[in-house]
């Protein structure tokens, strides 16, 4: 790839490929789901879907999608190398774009979630909060604190907040969840962290159920500018390490039925 493109990029940031999920009707949701964002936002320039992929440990379907780069073994889908090993750029037949960037999900040893945006190899889980954020940051990726269901409670929400408030210069952003019911508010944590300067880089966190596929690409933020397609993780860190103010974010917190319903077959897929 040598092209660059310009225009409005949508990032979904927490997507999670299980394994139950079909590749081609992955990428076709989440392409439909990006026209139907620029759709409702009457984007007048072009757009470009991104897929940050978040894995946990043992799980490595980017490199799965890596390996068919130059085949046609997706339907309806070319998957292009670029000059980075952590992303791939999926063309479908009709000229749509999809940036794929590779990444992981830790578990610390306070059962907090921190990503890895464009971590290759996976780190341990187990390591302390502040452990897992550096280790992440020196391997040149973009750590994220996400929301997750009752997660960000009592004291891991104090831990987080007393981080937010004791760091002078933070290394990582907080991520807002496609899978927060309505009914709850948006997190203090995030206030404290808009408060603070830090980044909300919001992504869908599709649950390990089938039904979850739907809302791939339904859930993220914005950001403006040309992209360079050999290196759009690369463009992406340095466009953030760049921002001070908040990107636009799109999408809608789940309705109560349906997050009900998630909640329960998830307990009775465990």
């Amino acid at each position: 790839l040598t092209d660059d493109f310009s225009g409005t990029s949508l990032i979904d940031g927490h997507v999670h490929f299980h394994a139950f999920f079909d590749q081609a009707q992955f990428l076709d949701i989440a392409s439909r789901n990006f026209a139907t964002v620029a759709q409702d936002l009457s984007l007048r320039q072009p757009h470009l879907g991104w897929l940050l992929f978040t894995e946990r440990h043992g799980e490595n379907f980017f490199e799965e999608f890596r390996r068919m780069a130059g085949s046609a073994a997706i339907a309806g889908w070319s998957l292009l190398e670029t000059a980075e090993p952590c992303s791939l750029v999926a063309e479908a037949a009709a000229g749509d774009r999809l940036v794929l960037v590779a990444g992981r999900q830790i578990i610390t040893a306070e059962g907090l979630e921190v990503l890895g945006l464009g971590l290759l190899t996976s780190l341990p889980d187990g390591g302390s909060l502040t452990e897992t954020i550096g280790a992440i940051a020196e391997r040149d990726a973009v750590p994220v604190l996400p929301w997750a269901f009752g997660k960000w409670w009592f004291r891991r929400g104090r831990l987080i907040a007393r981080l937010l408030e004791e760091e002078e210069s933070h290394e990582f952003h907080l991520g807002d969840n496609g899978g927060r019911p309505y009914l709850l508010p948006e997190s203090s944590i995030l206030k404290l962290g808009r408060s603070k300067g830090i980044l909300n880089l919001p992504g869908s966190d599709p649950l390990p159920l089938p039904s979850a596929i739907s809302n791939i690409g339904s859930f993220g933020f914005i950001l403006e500018g040309t992209v360079n397609l050999a290196k759009p993780f690369e463009t992406l860190k340095i466009r953030l390490e760049e921002r001070h103010r908040q990107p636009t974010t799109f999408g809608s917190a789940r309705k109560i039925v349906p997050f009900l319903r998630d909640q329960i077959g998830l307990r009775m897929a465990r």
